[in-house]
């Protein structure tokens, strides 16, 4: 048996929304893929896996068809592992490669992973070409007992987590539980991905994602967890090491970004994994995001050690009111003090701030600006908040555009999203372009390439035109 996955192509490095504002696209592992491709590899010797990442590689449609000839299942995502959070509205590229694919390949079983289906599983069933199926929700496990089925020729319509159309009609399956035991993965299939193809600008390349914890308990109005579910489950040190060990020594990927939602929120475990990688003497740079309440000044400096050189921090408003409107739960004191400590750490930082919060003025956006100006960190990322499905902002979206998958539109009153997108404008012209921080920046610029430092500088310029 073949099982093939295709990982679909995004304009890059911006792609538009659907009527909203541009998305930054990135070329990035298709983790969850190389996650069911390693267990296929561990459970079936007489499975063949091959992982087709046409954002990577840059495929058409008509090129992937090539790479995905004579197989009996084929993986569609319409968001990869690093897009669960914040995935993309625009599912348009995925539904072209799934509809060339099955005028190619009519026997084969085209199965739908990723957010969208998850939260509108009947719109993409509708959507995509008959017959497919929809996994909803984290997708390694539902594949795994899937594919066990086709493979056993079994009927496989009684899998929890799963949709698809049976006389015409949408059937949901009851939901399948989060797995409690990230163990059970293996180390990722990472020798099928065009690992010499990723990349980030910061670390360099080649580059990897590695995921070592999934879920997050805290309760933020605005974040989409339907991928990842709010029980907080981590991988043991032990495993998490060695697909570090393998991606190290056996790929020679020295660049990593734990893409867990809360990297630090268990500091002993996030020592424990720091020693490990200090004593094992690899040269890592990595990368992590967390919480500006969730790390101290002992933990910084053990993470620096290990080769941490960057965090991403929730940061979100520069008021504490619309921070509690957030339930982000978050005070401005506590932003400051994690920036400094940061910067004393020697580890650089970047913020992510949202716009156009239910309730938030121009005034408070301003205050943002300000914010980021004040705390200074070494980037920030603005963005309009989207109203996810799923999410407690999407019940304040206007009925018009209920029957939208992910649909873009303002839930801040008064305020369009064109209003948002030129506040987001000028707060990227007032952050970045100021004299004092292009000075003090000279140094990271230089060490990167040409290629890297134009596309950084074509991303700014699209995003304050």
């Amino acid at each position: 048996m073949k099982i093939a996955f295709v990982n679909p192509a995004y304009q890059y490095p911006l792609a538009r929304q659907m009527g909203g504002t541009p998305f930054l696209t990135r070329i990035w592992p298709p983790l969850e893929m190389a996650n069911v491709a390693g267990m296929l590899r561990r459970d079936f010797s007489d499975i063949e896996s091959s992982i087709i990442d046409a954002n990577a590689l840059n495929l058409q449609p008509k090129q992937v068809l090539k790479r995905v000839k004579g197989s009996d299942i084929i993986v569609i995502s319409t968001a990869a592992f690093d897009r669960w959070q914040c995935p993309n509205p625009d599912i348009y590229p995925s539904m072209s490669y799934a509809k060339s694919i099955r005028s190619a390949l009519p026997e084969s079983e085209i199965l739908v992973i990723g957010p969208h289906g998850t939260e509108r599983p009947g719109w993409v069933l509708r959507s995509f070409p008959s017959p497919a199926t929809v996994i909803r929700g984290e997708p390694e496990f539902t594949l795994m007992c899937l594919i066990r089925k086709i493979y056993e020729g079994e009927d496989f319509r009684g899998i929890e987590g799963i949709s698809y159309i049976d006389n015409g009609k949408i059937v949901n399956n009851p939901d399948r539980s989060f797995s409690p035991d990230l163990n059970a993965f293996t180390v990722p299939a990472f020798d099928l991905l065009p690992i010499d193809k990723y990349d980030y600008p910061v670390l360099g390349k080649p580059f990897s994602l590695v995921e070592t914890s999934r879920g997050c308990p805290f309760s933020c109005r605005f974040c989409f967890k339907s991928m990842h579910g709010s029980q907080y489950r981590i991988k043991n040190v032990k495993n998490v090491m060695e697909e570090l060990k393998h991606l190290f020594y056996e790929l020679e990927v020295p660049n990593v970004y734990f893409l867990d939602l809360e990297f630090t929120l268990m500091g002993d475990r996030v020592e424990r994994l720091c020693e490990s990688i200090t004593k094992e003497g690899m040269d890592l740079s990595w990368t992590c995001q967390t919480r500006p309440d969730q790390v101290n000044e002992r933990l910084l400096k053990v993470m620096r050690r290990s080769g941490c050189r960057l965090i991403h921090y929730g940061v979100e408003s520069g008021n504490e009111k619309i921070l509690k409107s957030m339930q982000k739960d978050l005070s401005l004191q506590q932003i400051k003090d994690a920036i400094k400590a940061t910067r004393r750490a020697d580890i650089l930082s970047a913020v992510f701030i949202l716009f156009g919060f239910p309730g938030e003025t121009v005034e408070d956006m301003e205050r943002s600006i300000q914010l980021a100006k004040e705390i200074n960190p070494d980037f920030v990322s603005f963005h309009v908040v989207t109203p996810y499905p799923g999410t407690d902002l999407y019940g304040l979206l206007k009925e018009e555009i209920e029957g939208s998958t992910f649909p873009m539109a303002s839930v801040c009153e008064n305020l369009t999203v064109e209003d948002l997108e030129r506040i987001r404008q000028k707060a990227f012209r007032e952050f970045y372009i100021r004299p004092g921080y292009i000075l003090s920046k000279i140094s990271l610029l230089k060490g990167l390439g040409p290629r890297e430092l134009m596309r950084g500088i074509r991303i700014l310029l699209s995003f304050i035109k």
